[in-house]
């Protein structure tokens, strides 16, 4: 009886043993994650980790929505996209619109509409001295009747003139010879603005009121 008793302890003390063994294994790595989650910069700081996050807070599907409706070349005042990329002031010489004294602002021999009313023929010259040169009408605005016939005469000074209406209701040819002569009848109001084309920008330009 005493050595199956001896024996009987010694297999309890091997279990007992063998079971504190498994329990340490088994717990060991609960032990090792508690630590190191303990030991993450983000714990001991008591901060979130970051995620998806921008400069000033969280990126959400609002401001995702709100950029790409913008555009890659967003402005803070969107200015530049209402005017675009040519944006400004027209000019008056580019067409009917505007003032006389607009018209003429680059006409340095116009100094006012020279009243021609009355009369049922009215004489220009085309070439007469202005504007560096034989680059001028003369006179450069007239008023006249309605009804009335407007000659403009070739000096020959300048070289090529034409006389074309802004709104193309006449236009002559290009001429340079001296005593040419081109007429045109003016049976509707208003005011008809008129160019030299090889000449327009150096200020070679006119205009019939008619009344």
């Amino acid at each position: 009886m005493g050595l199956r008793s001896s024996r009987r302890q010694l297999l309890r003390t091997t279990a007992t043993a063998v079971g504190v063994a498994v329990a340490g294994c088994v717990s060991v790595p609960q032990a090792d994650s508690e630590e190191a989650e303990s030991q993450s910069p983000s714990r001991q700081r008591g901060q979130q980790p970051r995620s998806n996050a921008g400069p000033h807070g969280p990126i959400t599907d609002e401001h995702r929505t709100q950029h790409d409706q913008m555009g890659p070349h967003h402005s803070s005042s969107g200015h530049h996209d209402q005017l675009g990329p040519h944006h400004g002031r027209g000019t008056a010489d580019s067409g009917t619109a505007g003032t006389l004294a607009d018209w003429f602002a680059n006409v340095d021999n116009y100094t006012e509409v020279v009243d021609r009313r009355g009369l049922s023929t009215v004489t220009v010259a085309v070439g007469a001295a202005g504007n560096g040169g034989g680059f001028a009408y003369d006179p450069p605005a007239i008023r006249i009747d309605q009804g009335a016939t407007v000659t403009w005469e070739w000096t020959g000074e300048g070289g090529s003139h034409d006389v074309v209406a802004v709104d193309e209701t006449f236009a002559s040819d290009l001429v340079a010879s001296a005593g040419h002569t081109f007429t045109h009848t003016f049976d509707e109001p208003g005011t008809f603005r008129y160019y030299c084309t090889p000449h327009r920008a150096l200020g070679m330009k006119g205009a019939v009121i008619v009344e």
